[in-house]
C-alpha cells in the first residue's frame, strides 16, 4: 500500500493577521507532528542560488 501523502496548507493572510495565522499554526501543529499535513505561509518561501537557500520576505 503506498503511503498517503500530507495535505499540504497554505496560510494566505493580511501582514496585519499574523497574530491569527499564528494561533491558527499552533492549532495544526499536531497534525504536522503526525505527518497529517504541511503548513507554510509567505514567510517560510526561500530562495535558492548557488547551492545557498536563504528565507525571503514578502
Amino acid at each position: 500500500m503506498p503511503a498517503i501523502q500530507p495535505i499540504e496548507v497554505f496560510f494566505s493572510y493580511a501582514h496585519e493577521d499574523e497574530d491569527l495565522r499564528d494561533e491558527l499554526a499552533k492549532h495544526l501543529r499536531l497534525l504536522e507532528r503526525q505527518g497529517e499535513t504541511t503548513a507554510w505561509y509567505n514567510r517560510k518561501i526561500t530562495q535558492e542560488r548557488n547551492g545557498l537557500t536563504r528565507s525571503i520576505s514578502i
